[in-house]
């Protein structure tokens, strides 16, 4: 299940050219189906233009890609918003108002109340358009504003919002899609007390590269590590999961790691479970290896006090340095290749006595 996160006010790039930045987001009340985007095009003379959410072809950390040229964009219908006003629905009897009819004196006429409403010109009826200054709302009082949005792109279902609370240091929350009551004009209802919102996941942008280095030190703390089949990508706030894992544990496990780490939105966990997994050294992160060998050739007292260097590549390990005897430089050879993952090993070590 592929997410994109729409990030209102994130650039966006057709693919030839600059074509503006999100400015709103179309959700249908009934589903909360994320239906279309508005996209801002131009300072001065500016156009709206209402562009269906398949035309997203992918999400990055700055930007939302789409998968159509810029002179495409006058293909959809131009977004204009407008206020009318019109007789209150609800008003059964009109309210009495006193006028002076030329000649005829004080003369009664009944006024309907009005109301003003407004109207989304580009966009199907019954849609509700929901933009940065949309509050988020509970039944008592209201939380913040519209930040970010999560959507699926299989089924477009929102499946979490982001909002910002606070002033200029802003606080971002987390609210997932069974939180999320009712979808309108003016707000966004939530089912989220005081002491919920408390406890609900934050959100800090971060750098992808600084939320994978995290997400490896997580998943390799042990060595070898149960998750070296695992593999990893960050699009917007989306981390991807995937590889191989033995057991539905660890799966749920690594999940676990990934959303723990702060800038991670939601996980897309597409892990697959292969009980008859091996987990070879190809896997595994280098430094860890040799760590892993060093360290073994430093806990036995046969190597304990040899200056020893270990370089690996891809499971073949060279022994460099000195030792003080043959018996040494054996032992050292035999640790190395007990170790797992290693496949051959390659003594150069040298035999200097200290007689």
């Amino acid at each position: 299940m592929a997410k994109l996160d729409l990030h209102i006010g994130a650039q966006v790039h057709c693919k030839d050219q600059h074509c503006g930045k999100l400015a709103k987001l179309v959700v249908d009340p009934q589903t909360q189906l994320v239906t279309d985007l508005i996209v801002k095009k131009g300072l001065l003379l500016k156009q709206d233009w209402v562009l269906p959410i398949t035309t997203v072809e992918r999400v990055t950390e700055q930007e939302i890609c789409l998968n159509i040229r810029g002179h495409e964009l006058s293909d959809f219908p131009e977004y204009h918003q407008v206020e009318v006003k019109e007789p209150a629905p609800d008003a059964q009897a009109y309210s009495s108002a006193t006028t002076v009819g030329p000649g005829l004196g004080a003369v009664t006429e009944r006024v309907a109340p009005m109301i003003r409403k407004r109207i989304h010109q580009g966009i199907a009826a019954g849609k509700a358009v929901i933009g940065h200054d949309t509050e988020v709302e509970n039944l008592h009082r209201a939380l913040g504003h519209v930040d970010h949005v999560v959507v699926d792109t299989q089924t477009g279902q929102m499946t979490q919002l982001v909002l910002r609370s606070g002033g200029f240091f802003p606080e971002y929350v987390v609210v997932s899609a069974a939180q999320i009551k009712d979808v309108d004009e003016q707000d966004v209802l939530v089912a989220v007390g005081s002491e919920e919102l408390a406890a609900l996941p934050r959100y800090r942008a971060r750098p992808a590269a600084e939320i994978l280095a995290e997400l490896h030190e997580r998943l390799n703390e042990t060595w070898p590590s149960p998750f070296a089949g695992i593999t990893a990508t960050m699009e917007g706030g989306i981390l991807h999961l995937m590889g191989h894992v033995r057991s539905k544990t660890l799966q749920y496990h690594a999940e676990e790691h990934a959303r723990a780490i702060e800038g991670v939105i939601d996980v897309q966990n597409e892990l697959v479970v292969d009980p008859d997994l091996q987990v070879g050294k190809s896997s595994v992160d280098h430094a860890i290896f040799v760590a892993q060998v060093s360290a073994a050739l430093a806990a036995d007292p046969r190597t304990e006090h040899a200056v020893i260097e270990v370089i690996e590549d891809r499971g073949v390990v060279t022994l460099q340095g000195q030792v003080e005897s043959l018996a040494a430089r054996n032992a050292a050879a035999e640790i190395a290749g007990q170790q797992p993952g290693v496949t051959t090993v390659f003594n150069e070590l040298m035999i200097v006595s200290n007689d």
